[in-house]
């Protein structure tokens, strides 16, 4: 690229060397080509610059960039339960990073009963994780028993044609008690909070 902009030094317009002189604040004038590239032919430079792919760039559009990433391995990943450190959460109503779809029993015979929420009476447990990287994340339940919602009412309040009329999302529903969730093999949705 210097012996380029060695060769069009006076074309102000070309952006290239506009970059490499201005932008950059480079001299060509002070660098020496060496001897295996004096042959070098700036044609295949010129061709690049007119199809957009100087340098390595293709041509820039407006389309936003989506970055993906290549490699999923877990390999050499390590996370396990942490008692003395816990996530800062305000609230349970806080941004959680993903919900995902647990049985909690499944999560307690894995990693015991959880620890106390500093959520309220918005949850009735949390995991507290740390990873092979020191970051710490946080798995909860968010109001999912009766301790947030109250006691549960007759068997015959929740079937009365009133409540059967309404959406399933808008239905009285009757919710578990703490050991009955925690019991419970269903699958239930939980919260996924992390460190930044």
């Amino acid at each position: 690229m210097t012996k380029y902009v060695k060769e069009n030094i006076d074309d102000k317009v070309d952006p290239f060397v506009h970059k490499y002189t201005v932008v950059d604040g480079l001299r060509p004038d002070l660098v020496t080509i060496p001897e295996e590239f004096k042959d070098l032919d700036t044609n295949e430079l010129t061709l690049e610059k007119a199809e957009g792919t100087f340098s390595g760039r293709k041509p820039s559009s407006n389309r936003r960039i989506i970055r993906q990433r290549t490699d999923k391995s877990l390999i050499g990943y390590d996370s396990w339960r942490c008692h003395d450190r816990t996530l800062l959460k305000g609230s349970g109503k806080t941004f959680a990073v993903a919900k995902l779809m647990i049985a909690p029993a499944s999560l307690v015979r894995a990693f015991g009963m959880p620890s106390p929420t500093e959520i309220f009476y918005d949850g009735t447990g949390e995991f507290n994780f740390e990873d092979s990287n020191l970051d710490l994340y946080c798995l909860y339940d968010y109001r999912q028993t009766d301790f947030y919602y109250g006691l549960n009412r007759d068997d015959d309040y929740y079937e009365t044609k009133r409540n059967l009329k309404r959406p399933l999302h808008k239905r009285k529903q009757r919710r578990p008690t703490i050991e009955e969730f925690w019991a419970c093999e269903e699958l239930k949705e939980f919260k996924l909070s992390c460190d930044d």
